[in-house]
């Protein structure tokens, strides 16, 4: 019999000067009761460990993890649940060469303050999940706090505590031994310190706070009121992805700027169940049903990622019978009707037919397969009341006037993009999540009114390119993978090693010569049983795309078959001198790969650095030219099967040490 091992820590109680919390304690109660239920429902023994408050010292949570999570066998779940504040600290030296802020992200724990006493560090939790790993549990760790980002405060309650400035020497973090041992070795410290496999679900993205609301009259977590509230409804019958697609949609009607993350060591876990044990089919759907007051609507709504009509685009839908395969879902021969959404609420949609109504019978549920989609529009929050912003702004109102990519919005809080004036003159416009970096612009610097929105659709090209996916698509989430792989060593010209995370950090390396930048190798497998249509594109932090890692038309790949980008040769991530010399030691780039059931072109997505763009033209974006039956698929009668498409995204971290003065070439040549 399998069984979980839930570790649950909650602390409200703080210690002075750490500020006291409300909802941690009632987080891992709710928990504890949900997870006992679910495992009922799914046959588990339930074996849960719980510290509370002052319970939850430094020594008490690295006991319990080692003690109580080891027990997990290969069979078993390990399971930690931290509700509590998340904070930073001081990096020691031999941490800053991957840490240019010189700040470690933590969990505060109990007595974290007390001297003598310290937070558990990132580095110190990738360590015991890397001596969990031998056991080969599967282990899943739910983080209610700010943990790993810039945690701003914004509202009265957030899960962050104080920045711990004391200096903490490099032997008080646990693994310190195997740290100097990596150090005598060559190696840097993070780099001996390797996590184990593990699904991570986080309650926000780095750059936003995790919040605390009221639920039904008890303070909680935004995030594990969330997450327990679907639990609870599916009895732990749900995969990742979807559990924490209805967590996110319950999140957002709890409060506002909080994004969970679910970040996998195994991409394939996306699809599994709650406990890990099994696999379930990635066939998207939504029910349609027959309405007295409303018509013909579906269960699927704004909070589900349904677009309202935007002019003669909306969304489309094959409507097909609750039974049957996903194989007889993915032809148009099986659909009973065709129907377009009419407007979009909340939780559902109204829809009407185009074809096929005749076969329905308002008595029954549909299913409902999404099979195209509209391109919203970005949304941009415009601050002051100058000329220019005023007349960008009621430009903005409409795409008949100003734009077909943009459109003006009074919240400011769901804007993908900020633009607000600065003192002395001039705007700082800033992308939602913070990267890439925030453009400064003086009035000298745009050519006026329509200036100033070209450069505005420069920028949001880049956010729908970067934010491009198929969350509908039927295509498997291993359809294709994407990996990397760097040199050992600077002297090395053939042996190179793969970085496994789904966001690698690469950093410059020193040798005898000098400072050498980063060199990738870049490897996309087809894993699915049919032939695709691969191109990788580069989304750098200067606002640029290309699609030059690709060829000049999207790769046909065979299964099982795997292709280097720019034929094998290197590619090298660098920070440009002029950056590195502003400060800027840490660059986020992206590598976006789409694969396809048909042929597109890539190039179509290209676009040069902001600051060397062309006068824009006003055009759709590349998106919806991407060749029509990839993103619009036409369901024509014919028999063939729907068109389908998917993404897989990487965010490589490039870091260059504030020390890397000479760089030079690698020594001899390309590997």
């Amino acid at each position: 019999m399998r069984t979980l091992y839930a570790f649950l820590v909650g602390i409200d109680d703080y210690e002075d000067p750490v500020p006291p919390l409300r909802g941690c304690i009632n987080d891992i109660e709710a928990a504890e009761l949900v997870l006992g239920d679910v495992c009922k429902a799914t046959g588990i023994d339930f074996k849960p460990a719980i510290l509370k408050n002052a319970e939850a010292t430094r020594d008490a949570f690295v006991d319990g993890f080692r003690g109580h999570l080891a027990k997990a066998g290969a069979n078993d779940v390990a399971l930690l649940y931290f509700a509590g504040h998340g904070s930073q600290e001081d990096a020691p030296q031999s941490f800053w060469h991957v840490e240019p802020d010189r700040l470690n992200e933590t969990l505060v724990l109990f007595d974290s303050r007390r001297e003598g006493s310290w937070d558990l560090a990132d580095k110190e939790l990738r360590g015991l999940l890397a001596e969990l790993a031998a056991n080969a549990a599967h282990l899943v760790c739910i983080l209610d706090c700010c943990h790993s980002g810039s945690m701003t405060k914004s509202i009265d309650v957030v899960r962050r505590a104080p920045i711990d400035k004391r200096q903490r020497p490099a032997d008080a973090f646990l693994g310190a031994q195997a740290m100097a041992a990596g150090a005598e070795a060559g190696q840097a410290d993070w780099d001996v310190l390797p996590p184990g496999k593990h699904v991570l679900m986080a309650a926000c993205r780095p750059e936003e706070t995790a919040k605390e609301v009221l639920e039904r009259g008890r303070q909680r977590g935004a995030f594990s009121a969330a997450l327990m509230k679907v639990l609870h409804e599916s009895d732990g019958r749900i995969s990742y992805r979807d559990l924490m697609k209805r967590a996110d949609a319950q999140v957002r009607q709890r409060t506002v700027e909080q994004t969970p993350q679910l970040e996998l060591s195994d991409g394939s876990d996306a699809r599994r169940l709650f406990f890990g044990n099994a696999s379930v089919e990635n066939v998207p759907y939504f029910s349609l049903r027959f309405d007295s007051q409303q018509g013909w609507v579906i269960d699927g709504g704004a909070i589900h990622g349904f677009a309202p009509p935007n002019g003669d685009e909306t969304t489309t839908l094959a409507i097909f019978p609750l039974g049957g395969t996903a194989e007889e879902y993915r032809r148009f021969e099986n659909a009973l009707a065709v129907a377009i959404v009419e407007s979009v609420r909340p939780e559902s949609s109204h829809v009407s037919f185009t074809s096929g109504q005749e076969k329905l019978d308002d008595r029954t549920t549909y299913r409902a397969v999404v099979t195209a989609t509209p391109l919203p529009p970005v949304q941009v929050h415009l601050s002051g009341e100058d000329a220019i912003i005023s007349e960008v702004r009621a430009k903005l109102a409409s795409a008949a006037a100003g734009s077909v990519l943009l459109r003006n919005t009074d919240d400011e809080a769901t804007a993908d993009f900020r633009v607000k004036p600065v003192d002395g003159g001039g705007w700082r416009i800033e992308r939602a999540g913070g990267s890439p970096r925030p453009v400064s612009l003086a009035a000298a610097d745009v050519d006026g009114v329509q200036g100033f929105i070209d450069l505005l659709e420069h920028m949001a090209r880049w956010h729908v390119i970067a934010t491009l996916r198929n969350p509908l698509s039927r295509l498997s989430e291993r359809a294709a993978a994407l990996s990397l792989s760097v040199p050992v060593a600077a002297e090395a010209k053939s042996a190179w090693t793969g970085l496994k995370s789904a966001s690698p950090l690469v950093s410059y390396v020193k040798s005898a010569e000098g400072w050498h930048a980063p060199r990738l190798r870049v490897l996309i497998t087809n894993n699915s049983p049919s032939e695709i249509y691969v191109a990788l594109l580069w989304l750098s932090e200067d606002w640029a795309v290309s699609s030059s890692l690709s060829r000049a038309a999207a790769q046909k790949l065979q299964p099982g078959v795997s292709i280097s980008a720019l034929e094998g040769q290197p590619i090298e991530a660098t920070i440009p001198n002029p950056l590195w010399q502003e400060g800027v030691t840490r660059l986020n780039d992206r590598l976006k790969l789409i694969a396809s059931t048909e042929q597109f072109d890539p190039s179509l997505f290209d676009q040069a650095p902001l600051g060397t763009r062309t006068k824009s033209v006003q055009t759709r974006s590349p998106f919806e030219r991407l060749g029509g039956r990839l993103l619009y698929r036409d369901l024509g009668p014919s028999a063939e099967a729907i068109a389908d498409w998917t993404t897989i995204d990487l965010t490589l971290t490039v870091v260059r040490p504030p020390e890397a003065e000479r760089v030079v070439d690698w020594p001899g040549t390309s590997p």
